[in-house]
């Protein structure tokens, strides 16, 4: 599993799913969205590879949760919301019960 994030306050699917198309993408290079308030939000279907991480995607599911970035919207920083924290701890729980999810790289 591959873990992004995405500023505070983008309609993210939309933005994300325009952004690959730009790059030659079929759709958002994402499986999952963890939105603020903690729901989940689906992209791709796991079974098709990600656009989410060079080298990995064949192999990966890519989970992007808002936030992750100080307010000068560059430095890295863990900005995930209570909810947010536990949405992603259910959605790995389901996929490693779906035996989807074997390693975690955070990036």
């Amino acid at each position: 599993m591959k873990k992004h994030e995405q500023p505070h306050g983008c309609p993210c699917y939309k933005k994300e799913n325009r952004w690959h198309r730009e790059r030659g993408f079929d759709s958002i290079g994402y499986h999952y969205i963890i939105y603020l308030d903690g729901s989940i939000h689906f992209g791709r279907p796991v079974e098709q590879a990600g656009a989410h991480c060079k080298g990995h995607n064949a192999n990966s599911i890519g989970i992007c949760y808002v936030g992750g970035l100080s307010k000068d919207g560059k430095t890295s920083k863990d900005t995930r919301t209570p909810l947010q924290k536990l949405a992603i701890k259910y959605l790995l729980m389901r996929l490693k019960a779906n035996n989807l999810c074997a390693l975690m790289l955070f990036v």
